[in-house]
């Protein structure tokens, strides 16, 4: 919706004008995308870091997963496309960036490319970041308390990095994209999976994750309504919205997780159409 957003309509219609809001407002998405990624790839870990070859298969599995597409579209647009199309040759500037999962940093450094096309795949940089170092930190953690210890407090570090980069004047593309400063939906993410996979009561987690989602999605709200939605180079947003929205994302994917299964989540989570979904994506 964020991408397909064009904007310059000067409509008066109030349908048309929050639906346009909304639009504009759903760069959010990636937070849920990396609270999701955190939340799997640590149950992932958890599950398997007393197993043989814990580091091999873990890596062995994400490259497998991820390289072929990620490779060959970085030779179609890189390497073929422009030969065909002179405009895009802009996108071979930067190759190096993309090829080694730095391309955040790219962005963070010189601004947004002139020609978009491939300017998403910031965030598949912080992905892979985080894949390359996360099962270290799992492995090493010992107990869940202490895993659990390290999610929370990393995660209230980074919202405070974040908040002092933008107070000692870093241009808000650098703080939304560094990923330092973007580390909290991961391990918020990654803290529902250790609390779902430490044995805590499935029904304390929902109520708390109920209540949690419930509140920071009305404070969400709040904003979007006082303030026509979310501007995304607002420091408002890069602080306050971003963490709401990564608290109440959290809740989401735990409250999901916890849900029985014969709850009315759970049913439509676990619906043919969903799971068919699931599986192709």
């Amino acid at each position: 919706m964020f991408h397909a957003w064009i904007p310059g309509s000067n409509t008066q219609r109030a349908v048309e004008t929050w639906v346009s809001k909304s639009m504009q407002s759903s760069w959010l998405a990636v937070d849920l995308f990396f609270v999701l990624s955190g939340f799997l790839i640590t149950g992932i870990l958890l599950r398997t870091r007393n197993q043989l070859h814990y580091f091999r298969n873990f890596y062995a599995r994400r490259t497998l997963r991820i390289f072929p597409l990620y490779y060959l579209s970085l030779i179609l647009f890189i390497c073929i496309l422009p030969a065909y199309y002179p405009q895009m040759e802009s996108l071979r500037k930067d190759a190096w960036w993309l090829a080694t999962y730095t391309f955040n940093y790219r962005v963070a450094t010189q601004g947004w490319p002139e020609l978009s096309l491939l300017s998403h795949y910031w965030s598949l940089s912080i992905e892979e970041q985080y894949y390359l170092l996360w099962p270290l930190f799992v492995y090493c953690s010992g107990r869940h308390r202490n895993l659990a210890i390290i999610c929370a407090a990393g995660a209230v570090g980074t919202v405070g990095l974040r908040l002092w980069l933008l107070k000692t004047d870093w241009p808000w593309y650098a703080v939304y994209t560094i990923t330092p400063s973007r580390l909290d939906g991961l391990l918020l993410g990654s803290l529902g999976a250790v609390l779902v996979h430490a044995g805590v009561s499935a029904r304390v987690l929902r109520a708390v994750s109920i209540t949690g989602g419930f509140v920071s999605g009305m404070l969400l709200l709040r904003l979007f309504l006082r303030h026509h939605g979310f501007q995304l180079s607002s420091d408002r947003s890069q602080i306050v919205v971003v963490t709401l929205a990564n608290l109440h994302f959290a809740c989401w994917v735990v409250g999901m997780a916890t849900s029985t299964g014969r709850s009315l989540t759970s049913r439509i989570i676990a619906s043919a159409p969903l799971r068919m979904l699931g599986t192709w994506s």
